[in-house]
């Protein structure tokens, strides 16, 4: 007798599989990260407080804040 998926493990897999590459992208990204911040220590420093910036602007630049007005 042949097992037939049903639709939510078939979801079930489909998430599993977007998970996995989105996993391989973050290793990916802190290997990049780790690299840069060993060989480069001011470009480290450098994107660190740009991006400690941006986020406690809420991820704004101040040209997107001039765009929509906010303060």
């Amino acid at each position: 007798m042949k097992k037939t998926k049903t639709s939510p493990y078939a979801l079930f897999e489909m998430a599993l599989s977007i998970n996995k590459s989105n996993l391989e992208k973050i290793y990916w990204m802190e290997e990049f990260i780790n690299y840069i911040e060993k060989n480069d220590k001011n470009l480290y420093k450098k994107a660190r407080k740009y991006a400690d910036k941006l986020e406690a602007d809420d991820y704004f630049t101040q040209e997107d804040k001039k765009k929509w007005g906010i303060k």
